[in-house]
């Protein structure tokens, strides 16, 4: 896959969207090969254009057993998502982590503004959870639909 892609990239520059859209998929489908749904989602790359991994099972390994019911979440990201209720998959117990997400992983981005980022709570019921991993991220995967009374943190 490796050796493939780049040989289609080396017509291209590093700062060509051709070029990143291409390694995005070659990552993706690397990502894939090494280790199926799990490798995919836990290493996907979301700085550029990446395929949106989206889960609607639970993905095994995961530590959701250790997670009080219902459990405390938190989201750093855009304000517009809160406002239009489109919240993503990706939470966290973590309000410190969230807080990073919020503003400091993505200020290098060109559409960063900080002054549009939030950071959300809320309480989300355990048998929801898709997937959790309170090593590193203190990332929890969860369904959006069963989210309730999100509120934007200080």
């Amino acid at each position: 896959i490796n050796n493939y892609a780049l040989g289609l990239m080396d017509d291209f520059s590093n700062e060509d969207k051709i070029y990143q859209t291409m390694d995005s998929l070659r990552h993706a489908f690397c990502s894939f090969a090494y280790n199926g749904l799990h490798q995919l989602y836990t290493r996907q790359e979301n700085e550029v254009w990446y395929p949106k991994v989206v889960l609607n099972e639970i993905l095994e390994p995961n530590d959701i057993e250790t997670l009080d019911d219902p459990v405390i979440l938190y989201r750093g990201c855009a304000v517009s998502e809160h406002e239009n209720s489109d919240y993503g998959q990706a939470w966290s117990t973590s309000k410190e982590r969230a807080n990073d997400f919020a503003f400091q992983y993505y200020a290098s981005q060109p559409w960063f503004d900080k002054n549009k980022r939030v950071v959300l709570k809320t309480k989300y019921p355990k048998d929801k959870a898709l997937y959790s991993d309170q090593s590193t991220e203190y990332e929890v995967v969860i369904q959006p639909e069963y989210l309730a009374e999100i509120e934007k943190c200080t």
